[in-house]
């Protein structure tokens, strides 16, 4: 049996392996190579997150979020093709709207924007206004090294308590309702996005 010690929390274990079962700390394996007495100096570790696969999935559903919202206003315009299709129109006023929009139940990072995804700038100019995302690297980190668990409520928090009630549900959550009742496919690659 192993015996550690992790931020003053004595544990044990059956194996020299440790996981997230023992350590609680999601994702963590620990493998514990030598017995220390208990006069020597006890190893000394830090921990920290691997953001790299989160923030390209985060930059790869910006790219697609973008695609879109640029096609439908190209195809939704006075000019294009789907000129009158209503349905287009109000899926990318709803999707759009999710993503600048707040999520219940939070305290500190409630929006996109508070992690760094936002339309970018602030204009007085409507007619120029971009639905387009773009994503503070930097602001997301900082967000996650203070309040990781929130950041994860704000993507894919489901209010089990009020399945009918989107409010606390996190904003990944919200767009995959809203988007199940549409089916949009891109004509160049022939893809369901």
């Amino acid at each position: 049996n192993a015996e550690f010690e992790i931020d003053g929390k004595v544990m044990s274990a059956t194996s020299n392996t440790i996981n997230s079962d023992v350590t609680g700390i999601t994702g963590l394996t620990l493998t514990l190579n030598k017995v220390t007495s208990e006069d020597a100096e006890p190893a000394q570790f830090s921990i920290s997150n691997d953001l790299t696969e989160v923030e390209s999935a985060i930059n790869n559903f910006i790219e697609k979020f973008n695609k879109i919202i640029t096609e439908i206003k190209e195809k939704t315009a006075s000019d294009g093709e789907l000129a009158y299709d209503s349905s287009l129109r109000r899926m990318s006023t709803e999707i759009s709207n999710t993503v600048m929009n707040t999520v219940g139940g939070l305290s500190q990072y409630i929006s996109f924007a508070a992690v760094g995804i936002s339309t970018g700038s602030n204009t007085k100019d409507v007619s120029n206004v971009s639905l387009e995302l773009t994503f503070d690297k930097s602001k997301f980190e900082e967000a996650m090294a203070k309040n990781p668990e929130e950041v994860k409520k704000l993507f894919i928090n489901e209010d089990k308590e009020n399945p009918t009630d989107n409010t606390n549900n996190g904003v990944m959550t919200k767009l995959k309702r809203i988007v199940s009742g549409y089916d949009y496919i891109d004509k160049t690659s022939g893809e369901s996005v």
